[in-house]
């Protein structure tokens, strides 16, 4: 996808370097969309946009970019304690995440506390 009318190439290619921390790109598009939104955030000024990932590194570096990063199990654990949704959901959206190899297994008492460890950070 040509994102060049959004934002500079050799800007997301810049983000994309930081991100790879110095490992070699498994393909081009390896953390392409990620480094997109965070060029495209550094751009925002009347909003306070959210980046939502599973990428620790990402998470990291989006703060350096205008956003506020989430991973899906600390918007769960955020949207049960403003009981947005119920545990039993979050710990089943859980589950699911844990099927695809995506993250661990998580407890209700984890989404109440809000103690998730590192993916509870930042």
């Amino acid at each position: 996808m040509d994102t060049s009318t959004f934002v500079d190439p050799k800007r997301v290619a810049e983000i994309q370097d930081v991100l790879r921390s110095g490992r070699v790109l498994k393909h081009p598009g390896e953390h392409w969309a990620e480094s997109v939104i965070m060029a495209m955030a550094e751009r925002l000024v009347e909003v306070d946009p959210h980046l939502l990932c599973e990428d620790y590194n990402a998470r990291i570096e989006s703060i350096h970019h205008n956003l506020t990063p989430f991973s899906v199990h600390k918007l769960l654990s955020q949207m049960v304690r403003k009981d947005c949704l119920s545990v039993a959901e979050a710990v089943s959206f859980a589950g699911a995440i844990q099927a695809a190899e995506r993250g661990s297994d998580y407890t209700a008492a984890d989404f109440i506390s809000g103690r998730l460890g590192r993916v509870g950070r930042p």
